[in-house]
C-alpha cells in the first residue's frame, strides 16, 4: 500500500491519480462513499473506505472535500 508513512494507508493509484486515506482520523462516516458517484469506494469489512474502482474516479475530489474529519487525499502525481 501506498503512503503508509504519517498514518496514510489505504491508497491506491491509477496512472497519476492516487486516493489514500489516513486511517487513524478516519471516523467510518461513510459520506465519502455514498457522494461518490462513480462508485469508486465501498465500506470495508471494518467500516472503512476502501478504493476498488479507481479506474472510474474521474479526479472530483467529492470524497475529500466532504469529509468532516479531513482523512481522504485525491492527489495527481
Amino acid at each position: 500500500m501506498m503512503g503508509e508513512k504519517q498514518g496514510l494507508k489505504g491508497g491506491k493509484r491509477r496512472g497519476s491519480i492516487s486516493i489514500t486515506f489516513n486511517e487513524e482520523a478516519c471516523n467510518g462516516c461513510g459520506i465519502c462513499i455514498e457522494f461518490c458517484a462513480r462508485g469508486v469506494l465501498v465500506k470495508n469489512d471494518v467500516g472503512r473506505p476502501e478504493v476498488v474502482r479507481i479506474d472510474h474516479c474521474t479526479e472530483c475530489r467529492m470524497c475529500e472535500l466532504l469529509c468532516p474529519e479531513v482523512a481522504i487525499i485525491v492527489s495527481r502525481e
